[in-house]
């Protein structure tokens, strides 16, 4: 996992981590950079296509998830309006790190898909 922040008004990321092929990554804290988050994955290369999902209120009974396309996962969090705390998952299972998420603590789990 990583954590999203600013320092000297620059997103500080460990890019080479986030952008390992075949593994899932876990953000902390990064919801109010993901457009950020998105257009730094996309210019260092990372397939569009690769699945991404933000955990809105992870383990709480109002948890809350969109999942699709790095592309297009920064248009569902704002449709769908979530709001931190969130998580971004990342790689080839992130739903199924959510659901995880939901099933641990017995809530209801709601999914938006693109």
């Amino acid at each position: 996992f990583v954590t999203a922040h600013r320092r000297h008004g620059r997103l500080e990321l460990d890019w080479s981590l986030l952008l390992r092929p075949g593994q899932t990554v876990v953000i902390y804290m990064g919801l109010s950079l993901l457009e950020d988050i998105v257009a730094g994955l996309l210019a260092r290369g990372k397939p569009p296509a690769t699945p991404f999902t933000v955990v809105s209120h992870a383990t709480r009974p109002c948890q809350q998830s969109v999942s699709g396309r790095l592309d297009r996962v920064a248009a569902l969090v704002r449709e769908q309006r979530l709001t931190s705390p969130a998580l971004l998952v990342m790689g080839p299972q992130p739903r199924a790190a959510a659901g995880a998420m939901a099933a641990v603590c017995n809530v209801r789990e709601e999914y938006v898909l693109a």
